[in-house]
């Protein structure tokens, strides 16, 4: 797992918000971070 897996599950987790979306990727849309390998082990 890399540092952005464990800021965005901390971050989001912290906020309220999904942790398997991001706005922060493709903006401005934002992408699924299931997409993300880093993901998996923060299920």
């Amino acid at each position: 797992m890399n540092y952005w897996g464990y800021w965005w599950a901390r971050e989001a987790l912290a906020q309220g918000r999904n942790p398997f979306f991001t706005p922060l990727l493709y903006a401005p849309y934002g992408a699924p971070s299931t997409c993300t390998p880093s993901t998996s082990s923060t299920a």
